[in-house]
């Protein structure tokens, strides 16, 4: 059985190397997971030894849990455990409404910063030069 999988696993890993077309550059797959528990690591792995001990994975768990409690809670509107299609739909809704917000607001400060820069190299234009006071 160990056999028939990791076949099954190595040709999928060679049909997915193979469906990038020439010029294209694969990503780094590897590289995101290390990222991903190198950050793990770092926010639960409490004694520093480079892994998770069972009762770290159980806190781990337990947070997660909480996590997705409070999501729950916050997005199921009608209380019955679920996240219905109308609850997703108004949950994504609001994300999109809130990043719409954020990226406006972020807009608004580049712009606010190039008009302050500008003024300044303006008003430093209009100063006379110490050359130009002698």
């Amino acid at each position: 059985m160990k056999t028939v999988l990791s076949m099954l696993a190595f040709s999928l890993l060679l049909t997915t190397n193979c469906a990038y077309a020439e010029g294209e550059t694969k990503p780094e797959a590897g590289e995101k997971l290390k990222e991903k528990r190198e950050k793990m690591l770092e926010k639960w792995d409490t004694d520093k030894d480079g892994k998770l001990s069972e009762s770290e994975k159980a806190a781990r768990k337990q947070a997660l849990q909480e996590k997705v409690q409070k999501r729950l809670e916050k997005w199921d509107a009608d209380k019955d455990g679920k996240i219905s299609d109308a609850e997703k739909a108004t949950r994504k809704e609001t994300i999109e409404k809130v990043k719409a917000e954020k990226l406006k607001a972020k807009e608004e400060k580049k712009e606010a910063k190039a008009a302050a820069k500008k003024e300044a190299g303006d008003k430093k234009a209009s100063e006379p030069s110490k050359t130009e006071v002698k």
